[in-house]
């Protein structure tokens, strides 16, 4: 059986007891839980116990057959019998038979090189099952941390609202603004807390999908508190790399491989039928006997005797109506439309690789655009708070200011989330994201 040994693997078992939940724990968990996975590793099971010669037909069968017969013979009435009366006969008549093909147009052979890459074809399933249920977990961990920061400068946002509430209130009592300001401010106060309100929703869905990814079977589990960060260090990736290694490393690509080389050991397979199959045959049989008469039971005789074979037949399909030669014809053919599928999906892996590529530098550098934004909107927006309160600007350009700095925020997070995403998508599609969680770690 392949061995499946992920730096994952490393880390103790979780429990929801803890406190907290690194990103590395909840694929750890998640992987642990899955039935897609349980599933994929008994199907391995399966095919590394089927690989075997002696399933591939190496070795020779031995079968054991016995009868037990009882027989009563009535010539009491018949004038031509020589003993005219009822006899019954009893035997007992193990036999022992062993059959070896010692040839059959190598089918054995190929047999057994077509077990082990079912087994291999079992494996790589397994290993693509991981990968997905590992990106899925990934990418609903850190959508918990990008809604949670959502949720985070939308309560600082409503904060500052309700202090400016109060602040624009009291001073209409005094009579130093207008119904219309307080109207305003009291609009941005009600439609903060109805995105604060839909925001909390998203972030308990968010929380929910990643419950239901790690599988704990536990209807009151609470997800720890996420230690990870959406400002994770992510290594820089060059699209050469990618691109060269994706025939060796991208999963997908293997077990179109697998499948490709097992249609090719299907045709030689079936051209081994058009081969003679010889086989050796070998066996005893023992047989004891009773013949008793019934009418008179003094006269009764046990007999006893002893075959013994061994033969070598050959088996030689002179003519079936050209079936054999039409299962070698369908299943060249098929070999050519396993590899047309595999040229389809190589090409295929590439585009989309560089589409990714292309989509993660572009995020690259909307992130930087956003991140430098996101400074001079915060800066902007600060500094009319303070010519607000010495009435520089009105109440709707502090508005518009502060849309701004929201705008400029969530786009900033977005970005932040999209660029990581990518990124995650291109280490599965390299196939190397089992090999780097670590980079994943604060």
């Amino acid at each position: 059986m392949y061995k499946i040994i992920f730096l994952l693997f490393l880390i103790p078992s979780l429990s929801f007891a803890q406190q907290q939940l690194s990103a590395a724990e909840a694929v750890k968990t998640a992987l642990e839980n899955n039935f897609g996975i349980q599933m994929a590793e008994k199907q391995l099971e399966i095919a590394a116990k089927n690989n075997t010669w002696s399933e591939a037909g190496l070795f020779p069968t031995v079968t054991l057959n016995a009868t037990l017969g009882n027989a009563i013979q009535d010539n009491s009435n018949n004038p031509v019998s020589f003993i005219q009366t009822r006899l019954l006969s009893q035997n007992l008549n193990p036999q022992l038979n062993a059959n070896w093909n010692i040839f059959s147009g190598m089918g054995i052979k190929i047999s057994k090189e077509r077990l082990g890459l079912l087994e291999k074809q079992s494996n790589g399933n397994l290993m693509l099952e991981i990968e997905n249920t590992t990106l899925d977990v990934l990418k609903s961990y850190y959508t918990i941390l990008l809604q949670k920061e959502k949720l985070k400068l939308i309560s600082e946002l409503l904060e500052n609202a309700s202090k400016r509430l109060k602040y624009i209130s009291l001073k209409e009592e005094y009579g130093q603004t207008n119904s219309l300001e307080v109207l305003q401010f009291k609009n941005q106060f009600l439609t903060d807390s109805i995105n604060y309100i839909q925001q909390e929703v998203n972030v308990e869905n968010a929380k929910r999908n990643l419950l239901l990814l790690l599988n704990t079977n536990n209807e009151n589990d609470i997800l720890p508190s996420l230690t990870d960060s959406l400002t994770v260090e992510i290594n820089p990736l060059k699209r050469n790399a990618i691109l060269n290694g994706l025939k060796s490393n991208n999963q997908n690509l293997k077990n179109q491989y697998i499948n490709l080389k097992l249609q090719e050991e299907n045709t030689r397979y079936a051209r081994s039928f058009l081969y003679p199959v010889v086989s050796i045959g070998a066996g005893l049989s023992p047989s004891w006997g009773r013949v008793e008469d019934l009418s008179n039971p003094a006269f009764q005789s046990n007999t006893e005797q002893v075959n013994y074979f061994a033969n070598v037949s050959l088996r030689y399909n002179l003519f079936n109506n050209w079936k054999t030669k039409r299962s070698v014809a369908v299943a060249k053919i098929q070999t050519e439309v396993a590899e047309l599928n595999l040229e389809a999906i190589k090409n295929q892996l590439e585009v989309n690789t560089n589409n990714l590529f292309n989509l993660y530098e572009v995020r690259n550098k909307l992130l930087n655009l956003s991140s430098e934004n996101i400074i001079y909107a915060k800066k902007a927006y600060n500094l009319a708070k303070d010519k607000f309160q010495n009435g520089s600007i009105n109440s709707i350009d502090l508005i518009n200011f502060k849309n701004n700095y929201t705008n400029a925020s969530i786009n900033y997070l977005d970005n932040l989330y999209s660029r990581l995403e990518l990124y995650l998508e291109l280490l599965k599609t390299s196939g190397n994201m089992q090999l780097e969680y670590d980079l994943l770690q604060n």
